[in-house]
């Protein structure tokens, strides 16, 4: 969803400054924290799940990779 705000808000010029910081800071974060993320390593991590917090921390990152490329091809 980021990718495709992106594109509309910034490349496209459909919105200045106050629009990307409304869409993408604002009311995507409201859905994606990264704290939110870093809680539950920790907690994996504090169980002693080790694996378990690796991919969690792996499946993010590459997952949320692929999203945003993936919102940036649908808006190109």
């Amino acid at each position: 969803a980021i990718g495709l705000s992106y594109v509309f808000i910034v490349e496209g010029c459909h919105g200045g400054g106050l629009a990307r910081a409304f869409v993408m800071v604002g009311f995507l974060s409201a859905f994606t924290t990264f704290s939110t993320f870093s809680l539950d390593t920790l907690q994996l991590l504090e169980s002693g799940e080790l694996a378990n917090s690796l991919i969690n921390v792996g499946g993010n990152v590459i997952l949320c990779l692929a999203a945003c490329w993936v919102g940036l091809l649908l808006g190109r």
